[in-house]
């Protein structure tokens, strides 16, 4: 009699359970994030024939031969910079004011940039945070203070 109720038991907490994943995760919100990658030092050209990039000067001081582009996707507008026929900053302003979204877009990107890596936070100043991969090689910037913007950039 008592393992039959054990038995019992655990069948209809088990289908419990399952009712309320279910109920859990049909009532989050979900976000299907669809946002280009594009690897830092990769060949521009290529980036070029995919992507409707239009030039822009950026209001910053930068090397003299580099090139600056822009597009819009779903998610976010992005800033590029190109020199040397390499992509060597990428900028993802992010299109949205809603904090979820904003969260899971920036774990997104920083995943898809970590390069097998970790990142290890190097300053919070309070309009952002600077992270460096731990081989030194790539910077990621979250900055939190106006738009909300992600940055990659070679170190």
């Amino acid at each position: 009699m008592k393992i039959f109720l054990i038995l019992f038991l655990l069948l209809h907490s088990s289908q419990l359970f399952a009712q309320t994943q279910k109920s859990i995760s049909s009532t989050s919100r979900e976000i299907h994030i669809d946002i280009p990658i594009l690897p830092l030092f990769s060949d521009f050209s290529s980036i070029q024939s995919k992507f409707p990039l239009q030039e822009y000067s950026p209001n910053k001081n930068y090397i003299q031969e580099s090139k600056h582009y822009f597009f819009e996707a779903q998610l976010v507008d992005i800033k590029l910079t190109e020199w040397k026929g390499k992509l060597h900053e990428i900028n993802y302003t992010l299109k949205t004011e809603d904090p979820v979204k904003l969260r899971k877009i920036q774990k997104y990107l920083f995943e898809q940039y970590k390069k097998n890596f970790e990142w290890e936070l190097t300053i919070d100043n309070g309009f952002g945070k600077f992270y460096e991969n731990s081989n030194k090689s790539i910077l990621g910037i979250y900055s939190y203070s106006f738009d909300p913007t992600v940055s990659f950039l070679s170190n």
